[in-house]
């Protein structure tokens, strides 16, 4: 599809939740004590030749036992401005309910999101993007930004706290820069939370690359969880979310095991940060207790081998549906043709 001729409105201004430092609202009320959610530390980047800020909560009690380890997620947007607190409250319920596995937050933030997550552009001229969002949005940026998560970051963090399996998070421009990650170096994480992913940058590349590049992928224990919700303006039901969907199906590596979540009915862009992350954790670190009472809603490639696949209805009381195997449920729901698209929120 000619990205030119299929432009119906520019992205809004705004990325999903990330927000700038002057929008962030004064909390704390002077005559008060502050309320401690984490800490900030400045690292020196060996990638970028400055000093960068890391935000780190963790989990309660991680004093209280000294050899135990935990999952460790990194969240891009993460500053204090930025995801951040959100995700504590995330953290913070794993803790209250115990129905999953309490985590280490980082959180890495960005400076200027639009040139630090774009992957490169093969398919569309930078003259087309620059006209779409002006000189703000450049492409390119997240090689570099992986490099430093590589170099920088997750040794920071690992060496520094005692972590498990490590997790990479975003939303939006953020999530397609999660699915890109997966893509081309799949070993830097365990574990894969793309929110609303920007499946229309580079007119569709990445997500088109998803059906070739991870069946290249050696065996593994990875997992990645999607979610889209009603976007609005063609994401949802653009022909790139059925690529992406469709490539998990039938090119993920032996041992990938893979969720997709369509929350269409319920959310759109904005709203589903809070739905999307809280069930994402549910998902893929429902404590041992819980898993009897909650069937996984992951699927490999042996499942693959036994089934047809389809996009399925409603598949718990969580009230939302997700991609599931033929047969395993009654009454398959299909996704809509391909609509018009929009460039979508980023």
């Amino acid at each position: 599809m000619a990205l030119g001729a299929a432009i119906l409105g520019a992205c809004i201004a705004e990325p999903l939740l990330a927000q700038d430092d002057a929008g962030h609202a004064v909390l704390a009320d002077p005559e008060g004590k502050p309320i401690v959610i984490g800490s900030a530390h400045e690292i020196s980047s060996s990638v970028y030749g400055e000093t960068k800020l890391i935000s780190v909560r963790l989990p309660r009690g991680y004093a209280d036992d000294p050899d135990r380890r935990y999952p460790v997620v990194f969240s891009v947007d993460g500053g204090p401005e930025q995801d951040f607190e959100l995700l504590s409250g995330i953290a913070a319920e794993a803790e209250f309910s115990t129905s999953f596995e309490p985590f280490i937050l980082i959180g890495v933030r960005t400076d200027n999101r639009y040139a630090e997550l774009t992957p490169p552009l093969e398919r569309m001229k930078p003259e087309t993007l620059t006209e779409i969002f002006g000189d703000r949005m450049q492409p390119d940026g997240a090689p570099k930004f992986r490099e430093f998560l590589a170099r920088d970051v997750i040794p920071w963090a690992t060496s520094r706290y005692r972590t498990d399996r490590k997790v990479l998070t975003a939303a939006s421009l953020g999530g397609v820069f999660v699915v890109d990650t997966l893509l081309e170096n799949p070993e830097l994480f365990d574990d894969y939370i793309a929110l609303t992913p920007s499946v229309w940058w580079d007119e569709g590349r990445v997500v088109d690359e998803a059906a070739t590049k991870p069946a290249a992928q050696a065996p593994s224990d990875r997992r990645i969880y999607i979610t889209m919700g009603d976007e609005g303006v063609g994401n949802r039901s653009g022909e790139w979310l059925q690529t992406l969907v469709s490539a998990f199906s039938s090119s993920a590596p032996d041992g990938l095991k893979w969720v997709f979540v369509d929350r269409a009915g319920s959310e759109e862009h904005r709203t589903m940060a809070l739905m999307g992350w809280l069930d994402a954790f549910r998902t893929l670190f429902l404590k041992p207790a819980r898993i009897r009472a909650a069937p996984s809603r992951f699927f490999t490639i042996a499942a693959r081998l036994r089934n047809t696949h389809g996009v399925r209805g409603p598949i718990s009381t969580r009230d939302h549906a997700a991609v599931k195997l033929r047969g395993q449920q009654a009454g398959p729901r299909r996704m809509p043709p391909p609509a018009p698209f929009t460039v979508g929120a980023c």
